[in-house]
């Protein structure tokens, strides 16, 4: 069955931190009503970080795992991932702000609204429609239709930075409406707390994590 969200993760040398990441994925994914899938797009040099979705995606049956050649720039990465993806919404998701997928109900309302394209930019940033370039996103969400447009306009290698620049730059210039949220101080850096323990009281909190706990004895 095709999915309503395909979630895209492209995976570098986040290594064991990868996990942190997904667990807190899974939670969140866990309250969602709609269908998903989730994409992790792994490079061969990055193996470390492969072994971690690998072990991972055969304990939960909406994720599956790719593999490019080579050093696995963000072009790379983006291009097999969106390919990959079923999904009517497709999201592209730095590992680094997987908290942000909480605003989940906020972004599937913008693009209910007519937004062709959600993004969250760094913390500070004003929230509302993006008309001028001011800040690196670090997540872009679009519908289906917009893959085909992407895929012909971006052929080269880019980093994070460069490929998100120029993607957006290239909506705008072409009137795409695009919505713009900035993320909390601490989606936007690494920290060690997860977004679980954002989310839910320290009852549950505890409940999830002897579940996770169990889950990190399996992958381990």
């Amino acid at each position: 069955m095709k999915p309503f969200l395909s979630i895209v993760i492209p995976v570098q040398d986040e290594g064991e931190r990868l996990l942190d990441f997904l667990l807190s994925l899974d939670y969140m994914l866990s309250l969602s009503e709609f269908s998903y899938e989730c994409v992790c797009v792994c490079a061969q040099k990055n193996e470390n970080s492969k072994k971690v979705c690998e072990k991972f995606s055969k304990l939960v049956k909406y994720m599956r795992v790719c593999e490019i050649k080579g050093n696995g720039g963000w072009r790379e990465l983006f291009g097999e991932g969106m390919n990959s993806s079923k999904g009517s919404i497709r999201m592209f998701l730095d590992p680094g702000v997987i908290s942000v997928f909480k605003d989940r109900d906020k972004i599937l309302e913008r693009l209910r609204e007519g937004y062709e394209c959600v993004i969250a930019v760094d913390e500070g940033k004003e929230e509302g429609e993006y008309v001028s370039p001011n800040s690196i996103p670090r997540m872009i969400v679009f519908r289906e239709e917009m893959l085909s447009l992407l895929e012909t306009k971006h052929n080269i290698s880019h980093n994070r930075r460069s490929l998100f620049v120029e993607i957006i730059g290239f909506l705008l210039k072409n009137k795409i409406k695009v919505y713009a949220f900035p993320l909390s101080a601490k989606e936007g850096t690494k920290v060690k707390e997860t977004v679980i323990d954002k989310l839910i009281n320290k009852t549950k909190l505890m409940k999830v994590k002897r579940e996770h706990k169990k889950l990190r004895k399996k992958i381990d």
